[in-house]
C-alpha cells in the first residue's frame, strides 16, 4: 500500500554523489589517512558499472570495491583492510 512506499528508502545509486566522494577524499588526503572506496548495496543498484566508472575517474589511484552483503559479492576483498591493529574509519551516508 501507500504506507509501505512511503517509507521505503531510495536505492543507493540515488543517493550516488561523486561531489560528495570527492570531499571525502580530501578530507581524508588531507589527514595522512589511505583512503579506500567502498560502493556497498551493488544488489539494489540499476548501473553499478557507470557509478564505478564515475568514482575511478575522480579518485585516480584510489582502491574502489563494489560490495553487497545480500550476495556477497565484495565482501573478501575487503579483508585485506581489516588487519590487526589498523586503524579504519568508515565515512558515507547512513542507513541507505
Amino acid at each position: 500500500g501507500s504506507t509501505e512506499n512511503s517509507s521505503r528508502k531510495p536505492p543507493p545509486d540515488q543517493d550516488f554523489n561523486p561531489r560528495r566522494i570527492e570531499r571525502y577524499l580530501t578530507l581524508a588526503w588531507e589527514n595522512g589517512a589511505n583512503p579506500v572506496i567502498v560502493l556497498t548495496k551493488s544488489d539494489l543498484c540499476d548501473d553499478t558499472e557507470s557509478n564505478t566508472d564515475e568514482v575511478e575517474s575522480i579518485a585516480i589511484g584510489t582502491q574502489v570495491h563494489r560490495t553487497s552483503s545480500v550476495t556477497g559479492d565484495g565482501l573478501p576483498e575487503l579483508h585485506t583492510y581489516l588487519r590487526n591493529y589498523a586503524t579504519v574509519a568508515l565515512l558515507g551516508s547512513s542507513g541507505l
